[in-house]
């Protein structure tokens, strides 16, 4: 189960040519409150957004984001603070222009092109 400080959180990529992820604060009455930007040390295809589902996903145990970086042909993997910030563990290679990743049981799963 996601720890409780992740439930309240929202994480989207910009997909900018050096990729970042915008985390925001989710209130009780909907409200987004912005946490900050944090690099993800790798490429997006610098358009305005990746028309992708599933480009940022958050690991079923809520401890780890997972963020494609398709113009870069890798995944970034950050740990989730408490308090929604973000912190790189790595980059790993995933095959040309990455869209799409998902996770089950600890496995990960990209979709490329």
């Amino acid at each position: 189960m996601p720890d409780a400080s992740t439930q309240g959180a929202v994480f989207v990529q910009t997909n900018e040519v050096q990729n970042a992820v915008v985390a925001f604060r989710r209130h009780a009455d909907g409200s987004l409150e912005e946490l900050g930007s944090f690099a993800t040390g790798g490429v997006g295809q610098g358009e305005p957004h990746l028309p992708s589902q599933g480009s940022v996903v958050l690991t079923g145990d809520g401890t780890r984001l997972l963020v494609t970086n398709s113009g870069g042909d890798d995944v970034t993997t950050f740990t989730v603070e408490p308090s929604g910030g973000l912190d790189v563990v790595g980059r790993s290679a995933a095959g040309q222009a990455p869209t799409s990743v998902a996770e089950c049981d600890g496995l990960v799963y990209v979709l490329t092109t």
